[in-house]
């Protein structure tokens, strides 16, 4: 997911007529298949109990998404929004966020 949200926003910095429509679409389509498989993932130990690298890495990637990439990949995900809304009252990710 991190590697597609990133590709996906370098490829819309560059230049419109330089841009490539199949890797945007191929990139749109894999951050959300990720985001599919997260709505049922964040039910897991290692993303709900505690305060670790795979919690902050996938905080960090649908912030980027919806900051910087495509929208809100969590919207249309309850669970997933959930989560993220309690990973956002997370001293940590507050002070780390995209502005």
């Amino acid at each position: 997911m991190c590697d597609g949200i990133s590709v996906w926003v370098r490829e819309m910095s560059r230049p419109e007529g330089e841009r490539s429509p199949t890797v945007l679409a191929h990139e749109l389509d894999r951050m959300h298949r990720m985001a599919d498989v997260f709505e049922t993932w964040v039910a897991a130990p290692q993303l709900r109990e505690a305060q670790g690298m795979a919690s902050l890495i996938l905080a960090a990637a649908l912030d980027n998404a919806r900051k910087r990439g495509p929208g809100d990949l969590a919207a249309s995900r309850p669970q997933l929004a959930a989560w993220m809304r309690r990973m956002c009252a997370w001293p940590s990710v507050r002070a780390t966020a995209l502005p």
